[in-house]
């Protein structure tokens, strides 16, 4: 004999059920069409490909890191756990099962852009009203030309933004000066891991690593501050050992320098010059041309990158008005 659930328990459940539907939902629609997008840019053949993203996961899977030195120049010893899937994609699939799934893993950014902006959004706010300018923050974010020149590519920044964003996201959670519940110091620590494990599979994601923590640590008072900063910190040692601790190992084992061939003039590996590799094109040469570089960026100068802008630099701004008229409205 079976009991029915109380209605109470129903109708707590519900919001539950429904905010699950709509993410799966987002989620799916998302994974879809920026899947047929990447398919429509057709298929992907960047530099970089052909230089070392197919050839580092090649060289970890068919064992060629005891034959071949720098065989793709200084990135031959980047990481490759973040190219082994686009490796073994385009080995065993043809270019547009390659694009689209590529292309519908990075559209998941979507998503968690839509989750981040609705959780920034005050609840005070109608429900159609948030989700339409959730909706319209986040196709602002994907519509970035960086974002949409790499969709569908090897490329690895629109893969790791998923563990930063998914940290973004758990950070949100944590309420500052408010009560704290000690199951938020476990949506910090893995905030830090899904921080740390970015920034092992690319070392410039760090940069929002460190941000977050000392993010914690403004908003927190008291023995909080102290203890979120330290889960933060924790969370960020494991997700970066789990990711590129292995892979530092390798390096120090054979090369002397677990960062090779970077900061080598702090490791003094004997396989590279006594000197800190950097590519000076993008630094600027002087305070003023440093402060001149948001005003080169409005009109799509690009002083800091090799791709143009110009293309899709005018479709966030429609976005942008809409949903601030959309909120200014309410």
């Amino acid at each position: 004999m079976t009991r029915a659930m109380p209605r109470t328990n129903l109708k707590q459940s519900r919001p539950a059920v429904a905010r699950l539907s709509e993410i799966i939902t987002i989620f799916v629609v998302s994974f879809t069409c920026f899947g047929l997008l990447s398919i429509y840019f057709r298929q992907d053949i960047n530099w970089d490909l052909r230089n070392y993203h197919f050839y580092v996961g090649y060289a970890l899977l068919k064992n060629r890191l005891f034959y071949d030195f720098s065989a793709a120049q200084i990135q031959t010893f980047h990481n490759p756990l973040l190219f082994i899937p686009s490796f073994w994609l385009i080995q065993n699939l043809n270019p547009k099962a390659v694009g689209f799934i590529l292309g519908g893993i990075q559209g998941i950014n979507f998503c968690l852009c839509y989750l981040v902006a609705k959780s920034v959004l005050v609840e005070t706010l109608p429900k159609k009203t948030r989700i339409i300018a959730s909706l319209l923050l986040a196709l602002a974010s994907t519509l970035s030309p960086l974002f949409l020149s790499e969709l569908g590519t090897s490329f690895g920044d629109n893969i790791t933004s998923l563990f930063v964003l998914t940290g973004v996201l758990l950070i949100l959670r944590w309420p500052g000066t408010q009560q704290i519940h000690s199951s938020l110091y476990f949506s910090i620590l893995f905030a830090g891991i899904c921080f740390g494990f970015a920034g092992g599979l690319k070392l410039t994601n760090l940069i929002y690593a460190f941000a977050a923590t000392l993010s914690l640590f403004a908003v927190s008072r008291g023995i909080d501050r102290l203890v979120s900063s330290l889960q933060s910190l924790a969370g960020i040692v494991i997700g970066f050992a789990l990711s590129s601790g292995y892979w530092m190992l390798f390096l120090f084992k054979h090369y002397k320098n677990p960062l090779f061939p970077y900061y080598n003039s702090i490791f003094h590996s004997p396989y590279f010059s006594l000197s800190n590799f950097k590519d000076e094109r993008w630094i600027p040469k002087s305070i003023a041309h440093a402060l001149s570089y948001p005003f080169d960026w409005v009109v799509a100068r690009n002083p800091s990158s090799e791709r143009s802008e110009e293309h899709t630099s005018e479709l966030q701004s429609p976005c942008n008005l809409v949903c601030r008229l959309l909120l200014e409205k309410k």
